[in-house]
């Protein structure tokens, strides 16, 4: 169990207040609809997410999945066969996580840009 990430569980509901608390096997993990909203802040488009604690957490990203198949997995689109998302690559993810990352700037800075992107490419 990662107790960081399960203490920064509540605070991100705060700030991202569809995404709900849900328990898993041996963790708790987020579960939710992660609204992306274009530069006039209206909603273009919603996703139905989980995230989940990666074993390195906070010095490595969670682990995003994208479950409401709004996305191919493919490729393409950066989603793996499992649901997960790819949404960088390795060498930033160490560098932007070095000092560690909370939950809500992951879903700020990464989720958020992620499906803005993928929103673009629709």
């Amino acid at each position: 169990m990662n107790s960081t990430f399960e203490d920064e569980l509540q605070t991100v509901r705060e700030y991202f207040p569809h995404l709900n608390i849900q328990d898993g096997e041996s963790t708790h993990y987020l579960r939710g609809i992660i609204d992306i909203p274009d530069d006039n802040g209206d909603i273009v488009a919603s996703f139905l997410i989980e995230i989940h604690a990666s074993p390195n957490y906070p010095h490595r990203y969670p682990v995003l999945y994208e479950v409401g198949d709004d996305i191919p997995c493919c490729a393409d689109w950066h989603k793996y066969n499992d649901n997960s998302c790819c949404v960088g690559v390795e060498a930033e993810e160490i560098l932007r996580c070095y000092n560690g990352i909370t939950i809500t700037e992951y879903i700020t800075d990464i989720v958020i840009p992620y499906f803005a992107n993928q929103v673009y490419k629709k």
